[in-house]
C-alpha cells in the first residue's frame, strides 16, 4: 500500500528522506522487544529495531551510489549488541571503516538534535556522522531530517551535564542528506579530539554492579559516574549483569 503521507511530505521537503514503516516491520520489532528484561528496555528495543529495519534500504541504496566501483553489494552491520538498546538511545552501524550513529526520536518536531554523550565521547562508540531520524507511528513513516559530523556535535553542540547529552539546534544541522554520502565518498570524516578514556579498576566496577540501587536505565545512566557507565557499555558481560539488576 502506498503511503500517501510520504508522497505528500516528500514533495514539500526535497532534502530529507521519508521511509515507510510497514506492518511487517512493526510485527518483527514487537517480537524482538518481547525478549527484553524491562519495560523500558522493551520499548527502547522496539523503537531501535524498527528504526534499524526502516533505514537499511536507505543505507544500502546510498552507499552503493557512493561506492559504485564495488563489485559486491555492501553490507551494513550493527556496531554493538542489541542489549545496548536496554541502556541508552542510539544505534551504531558501520561498513568497512565508515561509522554512523543513528539517533531515533519520537518527538513530533525537529527543533533540536539530542545525542547521548557516550556516542560522542566514548572511543568505542564515536562515529563519523550522526543521523537524526524522527519515528512517526501515527503516520507510519520515518523521517531522516539531518545529520552532523562528530566534530560538529562535539564542538558546536551544547553539552547538557544533567542529561549527559549534546544538543544541536535545527539550523546547526546539515539538512541535505545527499551531502552525507558525498562527504563519505570524499573521505571527509571530521572527528574532534576526545579526552583519554581511563577504564576503572575491575574491583571498582564490581562494587558498582553489586551495590547499585534499582532504577530504570535512563536514571542510572545519569546517576552513575561516567567512567563506570562507559566501562559497562563497553563490556557485554557487564552490560548483562546490570540489565539483570534493573527493575521490571
Amino acid at each position: 500500500m502506498i503511503n500517501l503521507a510520504i508522497q505528500q511530505l516528500s514533495q514539500l521537503d526535497t532534502e530529507g528522506y521519508y521511509l515507510d514503516i510497514s506492518a511487517e516491520m512493526i510485527e518483527s520489532a514487537h517480537r524482538i522487544a518481547q525478549n527484553r528484561e524491562t519495560d523500558w528496555g522493551q520499548n527502547n528495543a522496539f523503537l531501535h529495531w524498527l528504526c534499524w529495519q526502516t533505514i537499511q534500504p536507505w543505507l544500502r541504496e546510498n552507499y552503493e551510489i557512493a561506492a559504485s566501483d564495488m563489485t559486491e553489494n555492501p553490507l551494513w552491520c550493527l556496531s554493538h549488541g542489541q542489549d545496548v538498546w536496554e541502556l541508552t538511545n542510539g544505534l551504531g552501524c558501520e561498513i568497512q571503516q565508515f561509522k554512523l550513529a543513528i539517533i531515533p526520536s519520537l518527538d513530533l518536531d525537529t527543533d533540536e538534535f539530542v545525542v547521548p554523550q557516550e556516542w560522542v565521547d566514548l572511543p568505542d562508540f564515536i562515529a563519523d556522522h550522526y543521523v537524526a531520524i524522527q519515528m512517526n507511528f501515527e503516520e507510519n513513516y520515518a523521517y531522516i531530517w539531518g545529520f552532523a559530523s562528530h566534530a560538529m556535535v562535539k564542538n558546536q553542540g551544547v553539552y547538557d551535564a544533567q542529561g549527559r547529552v549534546y544538543r544541536l539546534s535545527h539550523p546547526q544541522m546539515i539538512t541535505d542528506c545527499d551531502i552525507l554520502w558525498l562527504m563519505q565518498a570524499l573521505g571527509k570524516t571530521e572527528r574532534a579530539p576526545i579526552a583519554p578514556f581511563v577504564p576503572p579498576l575491575s574491583t571498582e566496577l564490581d562494587s558498582i554492579l553489586t551495590t547499585v540501587s534499582p532504577a530504570i536505565a535512563p536514571i542510572l545512566r545519569r546517576q552513575m559516574p561516567l567512567e563506570m557507565w562507559s566501562a559497562i557499555l563497553n563490556h557485554p558481560g557487564d552490560r548483562q549483569r546490570l540489565i539483570e539488576q534493573l527493575p521490571d
